[in-house]
């Protein structure tokens, strides 16, 4: 497989779009469970497991769901030191925080969002000294 950099604007937009998905389940799985005692702790897919079922989804056919793995893969390692939600994205992936950090993350965001009026997803298109993480 071929490892293609596609430059930081097209990762930032996936980075959030695979945020808001995981948000979204994350979501969706609580208010399915809201009757229930037990605790509730985040879905039973870890990160990279979601991000890969994200990835199949919007993909669909195998080739191009593991190309676009390698390349994110390449992607992240080229902007991580430069985007601190690449940096963070890649800790998800590799699991240094766990599903309560990535829960307490993926909330805080919405609620930034809530209260800023703005959609994350939306401002990712394009590399700008706007996006929360640019180090410009």
């Amino acid at each position: 497989m071929r490892k293609v950099y596609r430059g930081s604007g097209e990762l930032l937009k996936l980075v959030e779009e695979i945020f808001s998905a995981r948000f979204s389940a994350e979501t969706a799985m609580l208010k399915s469970r809201m009757g229930d005692q037990e605790e509730v702790i985040g879905t039973a897919a870890n990160f990279p497991q979601s991000t890969a079922g994200f990835l199949a989804e919007k993909y669909k056919h195998k080739t191009a769901v593991y190309q676009k793995a390698a390349d994110i893969v390449r992607s992240v390692e080229m902007e991580r030191e430069e985007c601190v939600v690449v940096e963070l994205f890649a800790k998800f992936l590799a699991e240094v925080y766990d599903t309560r950090d990535l829960i307490f993350f993926l909330y805080a965001r919405s609620q930034v969002e809530k209260e800023l009026d703005l959609k994350l997803t939306a401002l990712q298109g394009e590399k700008s000294t706007f996006l929360p993480g640019n180090r410009e």
